[in-house]
């Protein structure tokens, strides 16, 4: 059962990044093993979307109300984060900190609307030097610190409307052997502004392989680490890749993106 929820979850995913409506719901769907499976995945967003024309919902009225309330608290939270999101750069640009927006703050602007991508935390990297310095900047809007300097990549933070950040000294932490490469990644950023900083496109898929192969080798990964992937790919037709097919195995992680 696994494996048809894997084919279809994939299946609605392509039909929502492309605006088509070309879904049906198949006889053997039991709705509320579907939602469970979807929101393993960080996806419940996309399935609630793309079934919501199917006439899914008569399957489970209760189950329904369930990933109608996970999509709007999507909507909520997305919101919320991105309040959040321009007041910690506001507070880093007064203390003259360059930062670098990662992860999900990026992909979730190529999705056809934000909160399809779902992320637990907002992610910006400042360096090992701006570590004390972006520590400050946090607490003055009402941050409050629940990790600095434990776990060397990243300084953890919440607030009261429980919104979760990680301030970034290193893009990957040091166990892994395509670290230092990765860390690179660092030394050809692009200056946006005075302060914002950027990847170049080809980097941030380079970083996005790498911190994929993290969690891999930490445990395992889900669909929407693959579809971030294709998405990006998607988004961006033209990026160099020889230069990332060279970076990736100066990583050592090329047959692991193959």
């Amino acid at each position: 059962m696994t494996e048809r929820y894997a084919g279809y979850l994939t299946r609605i995913c392509r039909s929502v990044i492309e605006q088509q409506k070309n879904i049906d719901v198949p006889e053997w769907l039991d709705l509320g093993e579907f939602f469970e499976f979807s929101y393993m995945h960080k996806l419940d967003g996309i399935a609630f979307l793309a079934l919501s024309d199917t006439g899914a919902h008569k399957l489970d009225e209760q189950v329904w109300q369930i990933f109608r309330d996970k999509y709007y608290q999507s909507v909520f939270l997305d919101g919320t984060r991105a309040y959040y999101y321009d007041e910690i750069t506001g507070a880093l640009k007064a203390r003259k900190i360059p930062y670098l927006p990662m992860k999900g703050t990026i992909l979730k602007k190529l999705y056809p609307s934000p909160e399809l991508r779902q992320s637990a935390d907002i992610d910006i990297y400042i360096g090992e030097k701006n570590a004390a310095d972006a520590r400050e900047a946090m607490e003055s809007v009402g941050f409050k610190t629940n990790s600095f300097g434990k776990f060397g990549e990243a300084d953890e933070y919440e607030n009261d409307d429980h919104t979760y950040v990680d301030i970034h000294r290193v893009l990957i932490r040091k166990e892994f052997s395509w670290t230092e490469e990765c860390n690179r990644i660092t030394d050809r950023l692009i200056a946006v502004d005075e302060y914002e900083r950027a990847m170049t496109d080809e980097d941030f898929y380079v970083y996005m392989v790498c911190h994929i192969a993290k969690h891999m080798k930490n445990g395992g990964i889900g669909i929407r680490a693959i579809l971030d992937l294709w998405v990006y790919l998607r988004h961006y037709r033209s990026l160099d890749t020889k230069y990332i097919q060279e970076i990736l195995g100066r990583c050592g992680i090329s047959e692991f993106h193959k």
